[in-house]
């Protein structure tokens, strides 16, 4: 199949001057340099993208401070479902994420996408790109990425939760 392409961009961590979101935006600004084959970007406003003209996950209200992994997710295959009605479709979803955000990231879009009846047509690529040691930031108004072990403190309880028990408190 061929088609457009979707990149779907995570900040890790908040605001948007810290440096590992810096790097996922230039990441993301590399892999949509070939622009002939249509690239379209999902993303939260803490990957700094200005001049991208991206879709922003928080166009949705988030019930806490900030926007979840799960809450963009679910933003993002909303988004998916009204655009696949208008007849837009994609090739290929590629998600930037932090590498160690990747594994919940690519868990909740497949999870969230069969629970709301989505078949995805694209193919999912995890962009492997950014390194551990870059993403993390001691100024990140989010605690859990300051730092190594105050992201797997907080990570691996989440990944041990039940699906039903981490969509409640994600």
């Amino acid at each position: 199949m061929t088609g457009r392409i979707m990149i779907l961009a995570f900040a890790f961590g908040a605001p948007e001057n810290i440096k590992p979101n810096r790097l996922i935006a230039h990441r993301v600004n590399y892999l949509s340099l070939p622009d002939k084959w249509g690239v379209d970007i999902f993303t939260q406003k803490d990957v700094p993208l200005d001049q991208m003209n991206p879709i922003f996950a928080e166009n949705v209200t988030a019930k806490k401070g900030y926007f979840s992994t799960l809450n963009v997710v679910q933003a993002f295959v909303n988004w998916i479902i009204v655009s696949s009605i208008r007849g837009e479709e994609w090739s290929e979803c590629i998600i930037v994420a932090a590498p160690q955000h990747q594994w919940r990231c690519c868990r909740d879009l497949k999870k969230v996408s069969k629970e709301r009846g989505l078949t995805m047509k694209m193919k999912i690529i995890i962009d492997d790109e950014l390194e551990f040691k870059n993403m993390y930031d001691k100024y990140s108004h989010q605690w859990w990425t300051r730092s190594w072990w105050q992201w797997w403190l907080r990570e691996i309880p989440l990944r041990l939760l039940p699906w039903w028990l981490y969509k409640k408190i994600a």
